[in-house]
């Protein structure tokens, strides 16, 4: 939301603040000011210039030779084609030196031979409006003011960034509410002057009526004849520009205004084009369409709430209206549309039409419906004001019709005049609770023993007592708060609370020994130097049918699109995302991991509707830099990952031959089994299938490892103990064993790991070979063995001793030849 400066203050005493003061006011009062910016700058070295005298130029028919007094000593000589330029007019002249806002800059220069010291102004070129048939001719004022200031364009623009429930805030008077009550300044709003009434009675004019009143709780209309359409005033341009809004017509410009001013959306018809001069709010028939204001003709829906005449829609409620009844050159007539929609109804037809409008933007968030009357009133007199600057004295029908079937009615908050004190940690007595809600034009009354908080109807988002503490909070100043370190448990399961300072509607569930450990786990994982990834949980459900065939997706009501529509049943959907963004960038290796919920089938019980899983995936260079091996990454390198998983957690994990289906995403060629205690199957590592890295446009092989925490979390926690690092050498042999190509790697790690033997430490895969050198059915895997002793340091005698013994069990055990 833009906030002019000068708008704000007729209706806030703004009075010895400056711009800066207030942005840090509403930023700790729960407004974010994103921005701070002044307008006007842009013509520094544009001044008013008075032509002093006017001559042809001598050698072109369209250009005029100027004598320009500028303020200085002597005029200036200005070469000039526009065609309204003449002796004694005013106009603005950009000086040398000076750039326009098109990026123009002003030189000394010759136009035909006559030298030219500056240049006079279209109103187009200094970008203040959109004319561009001459100068823009300027009451008389003193040569040499800035043009900023001879057009009153000084200004400054607060940009707030709004957050979805405060609605209110959308509007000038809104934020103007915040300042006041926040500054303890004098709203001063004026009354909106009532219209001396010429024509005839409205409800002879136009019929309006509701067919649905959920969708529409308040309607009302006015009709004004005889309008001229034209420009609306400078002053109104001026301020619809600093908010970031273009100006269009008088009419057009007005519903803006208001639009801006009250943050409640209007819309014109041109009465003339509605059949039967009637107006029926009502919902969409299956298969109807319309024709918007953009020039698109749109499908309807069943649902969609819909302003219609007696023959068809003319616009979408709260979203945009329809172009056969649009306000034009020739419309003499108008309709004057001032209503209350429902949020949830506008906001589920905006987002399948793809219509995001101002007007929608507010309607979805709640406007007031009781301040309609006011705003009709503001309507009319600024249609009034903008046709008599045009010369026209347009004729404002008798009454207005305002069909109200739900009437808004104030909730009631009960407050415990200590719930403040309690939850904003300082003292907070029930005279300066009750002084700030009515600052914010809550109604406050006392009962026996709480504080009934009446809530107006531009405050929908205020529905709890712990809401009315935090507009205490926010008041106060969020930076006047203290800011102790917060004590207590915090967490994911259920666990007794007695020191919360309010009830707690539901059981945490999650413990802050769980969070430590995942906490733990992220940072092992990322020491390894894999980087955390955190995905949306939304995915594409055609992306997910490629990774899992689940039949019953949990799919959203309201999505952005169909790339956002269901929930996600694994982490690898948005992992993959991930690995393909970074490949297409020049990553040569991509090492993530991810930790989140998934989401399966709608029919899984509920106390399961979101397991914890781990995620993570790894492609391309082993090792970087000009030292590298050049070697790619594969399965075994990602293993490691499995074993800081285990050692974060507290449960030791390993990889075995898998037993059971894999998920259809992982290669059948490249694949495990993620086990833990007890030979409990976690989830699986190995390859990405080649069909799904083609889906992604994944040209390298990635490798991934996905296992699911929450059954983790559940094994048996074995006894961890601390190990001194090594104090003696290591020793390493290596083997090359011909095997059958159906030894895994998972059979090779279960016998070392059963052998005992006295001085083998470990083991590394560095090479495997499947070719035409090797018999049908054969592969060669090799091995580095590693061999210590703790207590001092090994013979080469004892070594060899020990290597021929394990690799004696790896060729009887295998049936293995050494190569």
């Amino acid at each position: 939301m833009q906030v002019s400066w000068n708008w704000l203050s007729e209706h806030v005493d703004l009075e010895g603040l400056t711009p800066d003061e207030v942005a840090h006011r509403l930023t700790m009062g729960g407004l974010e000011v994103e921005s701070v910016t002044a307008l006007g700058g842009h013509l520094d070295g544009v001044v008013v210039g008075h032509v002093v005298a006017c001559e042809k130029h001598p050698d072109a028919d369209t250009l005029s030779v100027c004598r320009v007094d500028v303020g200085a000593e002597e005029p200036l000589s200005i070469v000039c084609g526009a065609p309204n330029v003449a002796t004694g007019v005013f106009a603005p002249v950009a000086t040398i030196g000076t750039t326009l806002p098109g990026g123009l800059k002003i030189k000394k220069g010759k136009l035909r031979g006559q030298p030219s010291f500056g240049m006079l102004c279209s109103a187009v070129e200094l970008e203040v409006s959109d004319d561009a048939d001459g100068l823009l001719l300027l009451p008389d004022h003193t040569p040499g003011t800035p043009i900023a200031d001879a057009l009153s364009l000084r200004d400054t623009v607060i940009e707030i960034g709004v957050t979805p429930n405060r609605g209110d805030a959308l509007s000038i008077i809104g934020v103007a509410r915040d300042v006041a009550a926040l500054l303890g300044r004098e709203r001063r709003t004026p009354e909106p002057r009532a219209q001396v009434q010429t024509s005839g009675t409205v409800d002879a004019l136009l019929s309006v009526t509701i067919d649905d009143a959920v969708g529409c709780p308040r309607y009302a209309a006015a009709v004004v004849e005889d309008v001229k359409i034209g420009p609306s005033p400078e002053w109104m341009q001026q301020r619809l520009r600093a908010v970031g809004q273009r100006p269009v017509n008088n009419i057009v410009d007005v519903t803006n205004y208001i639009l801006f001013e009250y943050g409640q959306p209007l819309h014109a018809f041109d009465l003339d084009h509605l059949h039967g001069a009637q107006l029926q709010v009502r919902r969409a028939e299956e298969g109807a369409e319309i024709e918007t204001l953009d020039g698109t003709s749109r499908a309807l829906e069943a649902g969609d709430l819909l302003i219609c005449d007696a023959a068809r829609p003319v616009a979408v409620a709260g979203v945009m209206g329809g172009a056969d009844s649009e306000i034009s050159d020739d419309t003499t007539r108008i309709a004057i549309e001032c209503a209350n929609f429902e949020p949830s109804t506008v906001r589920r037809t905006k987002q399948r039409l793809k219509l995001y409008t101002e007007s929608s933007y507010r309607f979805e968030r709640g406007v007031d419906q009781t301040a309609i009357p006011e705003v009709v009133a503001r309507t009319l007199e600024l249609i009034v004001a903008t046709q008599e600057a045009l010369g026209q004295s347009c004729r404002v029908a008798s009454g207005i019709i305002d069909l109200n079937p739900t009437p808004y009615v104030a909730p009631v908050i009960a407050l415990d005049p200590a719930l403040p004190g309690t939850i904003l940690g300082i003292e907070v007595s029930e005279d300066v609770t009750t002084t700030w809600l009515r600052r914010l034009g809550l109604g406050v009354t006392r009962s026996a023993e709480t504080l009934d908080v009446a809530i107006p109807a531009f405050r929908p988002d205020l529905e709890r007592p712990i809401d009315l503490v935090e507009e205490i909070g926010r008041c106060l100043g969020f930076d006047a708060l203290p800011s102790d370190p917060v004590r207590g448990q915090l967490g994911i399961e259920p666990v007794e609370r007695t020191d919360a300072p309010v009830a707690q509607s539901r059981n945490p569930r999650v413990s802050s020994a769980r969070l430590a450990q995942l906490e733990r786990l992220r940072d092992v994982v990322a020491s390894a130097g894999y980087f955390e990834a955190v995905n949306w949980a939304m995915t594409d459900p055609r992306r997910l049918a490629l990774l899992r065939d689940d039949a019953s997706l949990l799919t959203l009501q309201n999505p952005l699109g169909v790339e956002s529509s269901v929930m996600r049943t694994t982490l690898l959907a948005g992992l993959l995302d991930n690995v393909a963004f970074n490949l297409a960038r020049g990553a040569e290796r991509v090492g993530l991991f991810e930790i989140g919920a998934v989401f399966p089938d709608v029919g899984v019980a509920a106390e399961n509707d979101e397991p914890q899983m781990f995620a993570a995936v790894l492609t391309g260079a082993a090792e970087l830099g000009w030292a590298g091996s050049g070697r790619k990454v594969d399965g075994h390198d990602l293993a490691s990952v499995v074993a800081l998983v285990g050692e974060a957690i507290g449960h030791p994990l390993r990889v075995a031959a898998h037993t059971g289906a894999l998920p259809g995403h992982a290669h059948p060629a490249v694949s495990a089994d993620v086990v833990g205690e007890g030979g409990t199957v976690l989830g699986w590592i190995g390859g990405v299938h080649p069909s799904v890295l083609d889906a992604w446009g994944i040209d390298a092989p990635v490798f991934a490892v996905e296992l699911s925490l929450a059954a983790a979390f559940a094994q048996v926690r074995t006894s961890s103990h601390a190990t001194e690092p090594p104090r003696t050498p290591a020793s390493r042999r290596d083997v090359a064993l011909e095997v059958d190509q159906t030894v895994t790697y998972g059979e090779i790690v279960a016998l070392l790991s059963s052998l005992g033997q006295k001085y083998f430490e470990q083991f590394d895969v560095f090479d495997v070979y499947e070719g035409e050198r090797l018999p049908a059915g054969r592969k060669s895997i090799a091995l580095r063995m590693t061999y210590r002793d703790p207590n001092g340091s090994l013979t080469d005698k004892q070594v060899e001793k020990a290597h021929q013994r394990i690799v004696g069990q790896l060729v009887e055990r295998l049936g293995a030849t050494q190569r």
